[in-house]
């Protein structure tokens, strides 16, 4: 049977150590009132920003059905229904913690420097199709997002599949050591987030951290293509890890790429697993998210769930915003077609954003324009990262481009000046000058870290289009 609550105020306060107020129960966990949802437990965290407690009133107002808190704010309503804890962000830690132990799911822990996300994401759909099946919402994948995400697991579920990132070493092995995952992947290393170490086989290193949770008898999965596969995988060894899985192009991987025929919309791919040939489609464009359909297989194969049905919901996978969603927006008598990658930039996913924008087929009078913003957290070797996006600009074909942050304008001035249309420091004032030079058919890349502001620009221009696409500044005549 299933149970009706996730959490009741007594099993909160047993496993946090805490004093409840009442007998309650709650149907979720938030951390955030902006996406609390009626029936949640809200736990006030003290973040580097902002301290939670000041939002328990408006928690309470929004439908939450319990507090975990450790000081007793001003505006606590009386009776209010609490657990009082000594550290709020210990609680969740213990309360994510608790909801593993109780599961009897299969879990499945993602991490890289690129791909994580959509691998989780493509885990998430094909397993959820077969059998009840939980994951990380949206990028919740340190030390905060990692232990809320274990803690909304149900227990009757099925699957588990939980991100985890890092920026610094020693973060990934406290996190895979409390989601104990009966499977891991490491989609890749590759540059990114790499300010905080000397050097990428470092990187490599922290990743291979996430083999320190990894439950006796289970499974790491390695991209063979990588160029520290032979790091990753004596790591295995030297932690006494006994399956090992691969995917990738190479003769010798276990989930074996044969060939693909790509298009702006995605990927036909035939690949190996375990000696037997499997024809699909990935619905999402670029050779990377056919090797992250690679390693989500592998881990199908490894969690012994249905492969066949799992290729197939590959083929129903959608772009997320900030994440390669498109949008055909209506401009005169025509349209736009807008890219939204702000999520996040590295050089890695920068080459196959614009590989992708370069495959994308234009008619006339269409441009591909690209508006890139920096890639934070590459660190000493910052600079020549940035400089080498240069090439692939050139290479795709891009007509038009814009620049946001101090290291992109050395990119902007090192194109063709007729490429060249504005270069910015921060991302205010550039969705008026792209404005300017937007004409039918165009197609646009927006691309950059998410510090650097780049999502507001795509929410700029899709307000503009949307509400003002017959009166823009400039509209009799944007070509340049």
């Amino acid at each position: 049977m299933t149970q009706e609550y996730l959490w009741s105020a007594h099993e909160i306060a047993s496993i946090t150590g805490g004093t409840a107020s009442g007998a309650w129960s709650a149907s979720g966990v938030s951390i955030n009132t902006r996406t609390l949802k009626v029936g949640d437990l809200f736990i006030a965290i003290k973040g580097p920003k902002l301290n939670g407690h000041q939002f328990v009133a408006e928690a309470l107002k929004k439908g939450a059905s319990g507090l975990i808190i450790d000081t007793i704010p001003t505006n606590l309503p009386e009776q209010a229904p609490i657990v009082l804890v000594s550290d709020t962000l210990d609680a969740l830690h213990a309360l994510g913690k608790a909801s593993r132990k109780r599961s009897e799911a299969l879990i499945i822990a993602v991490t890289g420097s690129v791909g994580k996300t959509s691998t989780k994401n493509a885990l998430y759909h094909a397993l959820s199709a077969q059998s009840q099946t939980t994951c990380s919402q949206a990028s919740h994948n340190n030390l905060w997002g990692v232990p809320l995400s274990l803690s909304q697991m149900a227990p009757e579920d099925q699957f588990g599949i939980f991100e985890i990132g890092m920026s610094h070493p020693g973060e990934i092995s406290p996190l895979s050591k409390m989601v104990s995952p009966n499977i891991t992947i490491i989609t890749n290393v590759e540059p990114a987030h790499t300010e905080n170490f000397d050097s990428l086989e470092l990187v490599a290193e922290a990743k291979a951290e996430i083999f320190d949770g990894l439950e006796e008898n289970g499974t790491a999965i390695l991209n063979a293509d990588n160029k520290f596969y032979s790091v990753l995988k004596a790591r295995c060894k030297a932690v006494g890890i006994k399956n090992l899985l691969t995917f990738g192009s190479s003769n010798d991987a276990d989930t074996r790429l044969i060939s693909l025929t790509s298009d702006c919309q995605g990927s036909n791919v035939e690949a190996s697993i375990q000696g037997e040939t499997i024809c699909y489609r990935v619905s999402l464009p670029g050779k990377h998210e056919v090797m992250n359909s690679l390693a989500t297989l592998t881990a199908i194969y490894a969690a012994g769930a249905d492969i066949p049905a799992a290729a197939a919901a590959l083929g129903q996978l959608s772009p997320l915003p900030g994440r390669g969603k498109r949008y055909q927006l209506k401009f005169f008598d025509g349209s736009i077609q807008l890219i939204d990658e702000s999520y996040n930039a590295n050089p890695t996913s920068m080459r196959a954003a614009l590989d992708n924008l370069g495959n994308t087929e234009i008619e006339p009078p269409g441009r591909r324009i690209a508006v890139l913003g920096d890639m934070r957290e590459l660190g000493r070797d910052s600079e020549s990262y940035h400089l080498s996006i240069a090439q692939t600009i050139l290479k795709n074909q891009v007509e038009k481009i814009f620049t946001v942050g101090n290291q992109m304008e050395r990119v902007f001035f090192s194109l063709p000046s007729k490429m060249q249309c504005f270069s910015s420091i921060d991302a205010k004032g550039v969705t008026k000058e792209i404005l300017k030079v937007l004409r039918p058919n165009d197609i646009l890349l927006i691309k950059g870290s998410n510090a650097v502001g780049m999502a507001a620009i795509v929410s700029e221009i899709r307000a503009e289009l949307e509400t003002y696409s017959k009166t823009l500044p400039g509209a009799t005549d944007n070509a340049v």
